[in-house]
């Protein structure tokens, strides 16, 4: 009975003690914060594509030292290169994923600080309408700034083999 009646007190505009804050006006104060919110996301999404490039680096250490330590043993070797490939390329691609995120959020960021009209002004994180407007996952990965580090990591992890 507790619950129905507090569900009822809430839909209640009259009795919701919410209802004056979801029904008032955006102020400027309320697109500074939401503006904020993005870049946060935006620099949150930065970091993880760093994460990642280190990751990947310290993994390909790791992996052209067990094929260091291992060179006698070639079927083994060809199996663990086809691991560590098939591990660089889905960071590969994790890596464009984030990217393409960051563009799409750079999008939302340049669309709401262009409204001036604070009456048009949406609180909204969906980036889904900007899609079209951000290159897809695939150009992404072959993008001047990550290609260059995955293809270098799968070629030196086949030539260290080669060697």
């Amino acid at each position: 009975m507790k619950r129905q009646w507090f569900i009822i007190m809430f839909l209640n505009k009259k009795t919701n003690p919410f209802s004056k804050a979801i029904q008032s006006k955006p102020t400027m104060e309320d697109k500074r914060q939401y503006l904020s919110f993005i870049q946060a996301i935006v620099s949150r999404l930065s970091d993880h594509c760093k994460a990642i490039k280190m990751g990947t680096v310290t993994f390909l250490a790791g992996a052209v030292a067990y094929l260091a330590a291992h060179p006698n043993n070639v079927q083994l070797s060809w199996k663990v290169i086809t691991c560590y490939a098939v591990i660089i390329v889905v960071l590969w691609i994790l890596d464009a994923y984030y990217l393409r995120q960051e563009r799409l959020f750079r999008k939302l960021y340049n669309e709401s600080s262009e409204i001036n009209n604070l009456s048009q002004f949406t609180y909204k994180m969906d980036v889904k309408h900007l899609e079209r407007k951000v290159s897809g996952l695939h150009r992404i990965m072959f993008s001047i700034t990550i290609w260059p580090i995955y293809t270098i990591s799968l070629l030196f992890l086949f030539i260290f083999k080669m060697l």
